[in-house]
């Protein structure tokens, strides 16, 4: 969903590209001044370095992943019915995601980081009366105003070990605390927010939680921890130790070769 969104926002912007000739030129050296006398790099021109591009190379990974445990597990008593308690679901979280999607977009399009162009396409994919600061370093603050609630969102990006670090607040609370890294030949991540964990008399509870997962390819472990009081060690740049990063966890699931071990609902398997 979020990567159709980014490209059908990326080809607005491109068709409406064609046809200003001089004046476009004109126009991007305008914006390059004005970038320039605001600190902020008119363009970076190291594609190794889009977040776009290598969040979307981590969220297929992570993907196909979680497909196969949805596939692999279709008989199995346990994984079938529990699974997504440790699975994150996008639509909890999706608002604050968004823009990982579309940022550097406009490197993609026209070989420089144009401040105007990805606020364009924040404003038309995520938010209104965006603010875009790039920190000149890898890191961005992105602020936005949506059906009466602000967002303000703080985005690291490591290039040398592909690694992400993004903070999301809504209306000045924290709502999402998300990490990804390289690990070896695949990954390793974590969500911290709010989520459901029980119900009570029909009724959701709500608790702090701590989603982790690390994978390569299609075997992995994926958790869950609830309840959990503070803001979690972070991997940003520091790749977890996967021995003993899952110690202690509510719920749990490992996947090997198809064959599953773990801690779901209290039942172990």
């Amino acid at each position: 969903m979020k990567k159709l969104l980014a490209v059908v926002i990326c080809l607005l912007l491109a068709f409406s590209m064609v046809g200003c000739g001089g004046a476009e030129t004109a126009q991007q050296s305008e914006q390059s001044k004005s970038a320039d006398e605001a600190g902020v790099p008119a363009a970076s021109g190291d594609r190794q370095a889009l977040i776009c591009d290598n969040y979307e190379a981590f969220n297929n990974a992570k993907h196909a992943y979680e497909n196969h445990i949805m596939d692999a597990s279709e008989d199995h008593e346990v994984v079938s019915i529990h699974r997504t308690q440790v699975i994150v679901l996008g639509n909890t979280i999706f608002h604050y995601l968004l823009p990982l999607s579309l940022l550097g977009q406009s490197v993609n399009i026209t070989g420089n980081f144009d401040v105007s162009m990805e606020k364009t396409m924040l404003e038309q994919g995520w938010a209104d009366n965006v603010s875009l600061v790039d920190n000149g370093d890898g890191s961005y603050q992105i602020t936005g105003e949506k059906d009466g609630d602000k967002w303000k969102l703080d985005v690291a990006y490591d290039a040398a070990t592909d690694s992400l670090r993004l903070v999301g607040y809504e209306n000045d609370k924290l709502g999402l605390v998300f990490e990804y890294c390289k690990l070896g030949k695949g990954y390793a991540a974590q969500y911290y927010f709010e989520d459901v964990t029980s119900y009570e008399q029909a009724q959701p509870v709500y608790q702090w939680c701590n989603y982790r997962l690390v994978f390569e390819g299609n075997n992995g472990s994926s958790a869950r921890f609830e309840g959990v009081e503070s803001e979690p060690a972070s991997i940003f740049k520091n790749p977890p130790d996967p021995d003993t990063w899952f110690s202690g966890a509510t719920q749990w699931l490992t996947i090997t070769d198809g064959s599953f071990t773990g801690k779901l609902s209290g039942t172990e398997f």
